[in-house]
């Protein structure tokens, strides 16, 4: 839904406020200003405040240690399922 909700109004948006801002200033420079600032901050915001996911697997609850000799593949997947949702096969 965040990702909805950000093209929504991030991206729609971005009409409107460049074409304000070149009527207000008679600058293309000035109307680019919101297009590429905006971007460039939540870039540099998402650099600093997002954690670090390298060594996180996605296979295991967190606190468990990996284990390396489990494969990947549908079995492995469809035990995952099962262990995360108590879903018992019949």
């Amino acid at each position: 839904m965040p990702y909805m909700i950000g093209n929504g109004w991030g991206g729609g948006l971005v009409p409107f406020i460049t074409t304000a801002a070149y009527q207000s200033t008679g600058s293309l420079a000035y109307a680019l200003i919101y297009p590429i600032a905006v971007p460039a901050v939540c870039l540099l915001l998402s650099l600093f405040l997002m954690p670090e996911t390298r060594q996180m697997s996605i296979w295991e609850h967190e606190g468990q240690p990996a284990k390396s000799n489990v494969t990947c593949g549908p079995e492995r997947a469809a035990h995952v399922f099962d262990q995360d949702l108590n879903y018992e096969r019949l």
